[in-house]
């Protein structure tokens, strides 16, 4: 059954939430639909202060994930860059958590799904 759920799940972000966008290790890239989303990191500093982190996200089918013809896992400092037709600009995220957090995690119970983390590094025009 969970199986089935994780399929639909990824079908249904990639039918109607997700847009193109090319995930680049090295040399090596690869072009994915990927559905938006956001994760909020609250933590507490050595000072008592409660900070907030934002993190833009993005989900997609793993098995999507081929670099160099072998099937991966995000990694961070890998980065993912997205075209935004309606400004013109192309945005540049870096894989990453805070601190040491993880940089993704499986979004259903079968891994079919990742919920990827990163952080904006550049904006250019295309």
């Amino acid at each position: 059954m969970w199986k089935a759920v994780g399929k639909a799940l990824a079908i249904a972000l990639q039918a109607h939430a997700a847009g193109a966008v090319t995930y680049t290790r090295g040399a090596y890239t690869v072009t994915l639909r990927a559905a938006p989303g956001r994760t909020l990191y609250e933590r507490e500093t050595a000072a008592g202060i409660i900070e907030t982190v934002e993190s833009k996200d993005f989900l997609f089918s793993t098995a999507d994930l081929i670099l160099n013809g072998s099937a991966t896992l995000p990694q961070r400092g890998d980065k993912l860059t997205e075209s935004d037709s309606d400004t013109g600009k192309i945005y540049t995220y870096e894989v990453t958590g805070p601190g040491t957090e993880a940089v993704y995690r499986f979004a259903d119970p079968t891994r079919g799904v990742i919920r990827l983390h990163t952080k904006q590094v550049n904006v250019s025009d295309a």
